[in-house]
C-alpha cells in the first residue's frame, strides 16, 4: 500500500497552486520539486493551522508527517502529532536547540566555530556592554531568534553615540532593542565580530543530511549591502562538490559528535545547515546553525529523494546525555 505523507509547512504569498492526487492546494515553490521527487507516496500539503483543525481519524489516516520551513516553531504541532503517535520528523526539542543563535556560544570553543561570540539577557545589557566599547567600533548582533538576517544589525560606534543598521533592509534601527523586544517576557542578544571581507566572500552554507554533508551554496552580499540571504537581494549558488574536502567542512564534521553531545541532541534533523563566514585570516567559521529554514531549490532530485527517505526512515539514538543551557 502507498505510504501517506502530510507536509506541514509555513506557505509563501507566492505559493503555487500544485495538483496532489485529488487535491488543488498553496504550495512553496521548492516543495512541488521535494513531491515530484518522491511520487511513490501519496502527499498532502497544509499549513501548521490547518494541521490543528484536523480530528484525531483525520491525522492517523496519515503514515508519517513532514515539518518544514518554520512549521516546528509551533508547539502546538508537536503536542498533537506526540499524542496521535504518527511519526513525524523533525523533533521540536532538537530543532528548539539548534535554532536558537545562543547554540553557537554555548559551543564557541569546539574547533571552527566564532570564539568571539557572547549572549545578553536584553537589549540594555547589551547596550550597557557596548559602552565599553571605544570609537569606530563595528560588532555583529542578533537577537536569539530570527531568519533571513531581519533581526542582524552591523552595531557601529560613532563619537554620538551607537548606530544600527538592519542588515536585511539596509536601514538604521533607532530603537531596535526595545521595538524588536516589545511583547516578549525575555529576548537576549549575541555579538559576534565585523570582518570587513564578509562583502567581498558572502556566506558559505554547508547543507546537511543527519551528519552527512550534501553539499555547499555559497551566497554574496549585493552590491552596498551587508545580508547575504537570498530576501536582501544575495544570489545563491551552488559549489562544486570538491569543496567538500576542504578543511573548514571536514573540521565541522569532525565536530558533529560533540556538538550533538553539548547541546543535548538526541539526534541531528532529516535536513539542516550551518552557515559559515571567513575571518581576516581566511578560515570558513560558523556563524549560524539553522535546523528547519532551508530551500531546496538547488537540491538535486536523488538528494530531495534522500532526504524524504532518511526522515521517514528515522535514526535511533541515545537520549540527550546534558542539558541545553544557553551561556
Amino acid at each position: 500500500m502507498t505510504k501517506r505523507i502530510l507536509l506541514i509547512e509555513k506557505t509563501e504569498p507566492d505559493g503555487k497552486i500544485a495538483s496532489i492526487g485529488m487535491l488543488e492546494v498553496s504550495v512553496r515553490k521548492d516543495t512541488i520539486l521535494l513531491i515530484t521527487a518522491n511520487q511513490q507516496y501519496a502527499w498532502n500539503v497544509m499549513s501548521d493551522r490547518e494541521f490543528l483543525s484536523l480530528s484525531p481519524s483525520d491525522i492517523h489516516a496519515y503514515d508519517f508527517v513532514l515539518l518544514r520551513m518554520n512549521a516546528p516553531h509551533n508547539p502546538s504541532v508537536h503536542e498533537r502529532l506526540r499524542v496521535s503517535s504518527v511519526p513525524y520528523e523533525p523533533k521540536d526539542d532538537d530543532t528548539k536547540r539548534l535554532d536558537s543563535k545562543l547554540a553557537t556560544v554555548q559551543v564557541r570553543d569546539l574547533p571552527g566555530f566564532i570564539r568571539d561570540s557572547h549572549v545578553y539577557e536584553s537589549g540594555e545589557a547589551l547596550l550597557r556592554k557596548l559602552e565599553e566599547e571605544p570609537i569606530s567600533k563595528r560588532i555583529i548582533v542578533k537577537r536569539e531568534i530570527g531568519c533571513c538576517a531581519q533581526f542582524v544589525w552591523l552595531a557601529e560606534r560613532q563619537d554620538s553615540g551607537w548606530t544600527f543598521l538592519n542588515i536585511a533592509r539596509n536601514t538604521i534601527d533607532a530603537d531596535w532593542h526595545s521595538v524588536y523586544g516589545r511583547g516578549r517576557e525575555k529576548v537576549s542578544f549575541i555579538t559576534q565580530p565585523y570582518w570587513p571581507s564578509i562583502q567581498m566572500t558572502g556566506e558559505r552554507r554547508l547543507i546537511m543530511m543527519r551528519t552527512h554533508p550534501l553539499f555547499v551554496i555559497e551566497k554574496k552580499p549585493r552590491d552596498g549591502t551587508l545580508s547575504a540571504s537570498v530576501q536582501s537581494g544575495a544570489t545563491p549558488k551552488r559549489l562544486d562538490s570538491g569543496v567538500l574536502q576542504e578543511h573548514w567542512v571536514m573540521r565541522f564534521v569532525a565536530s558533529l559528535d560533540e556538538l550533538r553531545v553539548r547541546l543535548g541532541l538526541r539526534a541531528f534533523p532529516y535536513q539542516w545547515s550551518a552557515d559559515f563566514i571567513c575571518d581576516d585570516a581566511g578560515d570558513w567559521l560558523v556563524s549560524e546553525i539553522n535546523p528547519m529554514c532551508n530551500g531546496l531549490m538547488l537540491f538535486t532530485r536523488n538528494e530531495l529523494q534522500l532526504i524524504v527517505e532518511e526522515a521517514i526512515q528515522g535514526l535511533a539514538t541515545e537520549p540527550p546525555t546534558q542539558p541545553f543551557v544557553p551561556g
